[in-house]
């Protein structure tokens, strides 16, 4: 089709037409965060596991961190509208950082179960969390309606991707044991310090966000006033 209206030809770009530096830095934290989830999905029962907790323990543990997950994403999607889009992407990025300070520093039962409770980890393959709706919503506001459709199909493909590379750093833990003779739990809390610092590098790409992606005002409609006779 011709005289501007979306060609087939802009699948193969890296961006579509018109995406904005915004888009960019969602693009990037998105994958990022994808590859961070890839590996802890996996890491976090056989941690559990070596830290000696039962199967109901390791459930518990995972039961927790989804349902807080929910009610954190719930939370945010009600008052999304009342506060800065780019602050609540700075602050849940600053939650992931702790999530996994405190996995890689915590190793008892309870204290875990909270952390897992407040936290970011994503114990799932996919993408479940609090930062998802506050991404795509600054995603709309970074290019034209007509153009979302693409750049949202790439904001999709980045997180499988980020993800699969994810599920293979999982094997890190016995490959560096093997090399160093170090523990497997020892190497676990660094990946989990390795999600912290994802966390901060995600930080980074948060705080540069432009004030288009916030909500625009919209002007008070007119009230109702009655018509006047023919």
């Amino acid at each position: 089709m011709r005289g501007g209206s979306l060609t087939g030809d802009e699948w193969w770009r890296p961006l579509p037409p018109g995406a904005t530096g915004d888009a960019v830095r969602i693009l990037v934290a998105r994958g990022i965060r994808a590859f961070g989830d890839g590996y802890v999905a996996l890491l976090l029962p056989i941690y559990f596991v070596d830290l000696g907790f039962s199967a109901f323990a390791i459930g518990a543990i995972v039961t927790s961190t989804l349902i807080g997950t929910a009610l954190l994403t719930l939370w945010v999607g009600w008052i999304a509208n009342r506060y800065s889009r780019r602050l609540l992407l700075m602050a849940a990025a600053v939650l992931m950082t702790a999530t996994g300070a405190g996995f890689a520093a915590v190793t008892n039962f309870w204290p875990l179960l909270v952390i897992a409770f407040v936290g970011t980890m994503n114990p799932t393959s996919g993408d479940a969390s609090v930062f998802v709706p506050l991404e795509q919503t600054v995603l709309t506001q970074t290019i034209s309606a007509r153009r979302r459709t693409a750049l949202f199909a790439r904001y999709s493909v980045i997180g499988s991707c980020a993800s699969a590379l994810g599920v293979l750093a999982a094997a890190l833990p016995d490959f560096i044991t093997a090399q160093t003779g170090w523990t497997r739990s020892t190497v676990m809390q660094l990946m989990f310090s390795l999600y912290a610092g994802l966390g901060l590098m995600a930080l980074l790409l948060y705080r540069p966000l432009s004030s288009a992606v916030e909500m625009a005002d919209e002007a008070p409609k007119a009230p109702l006033r009655q018509s006047k006779r023919l």
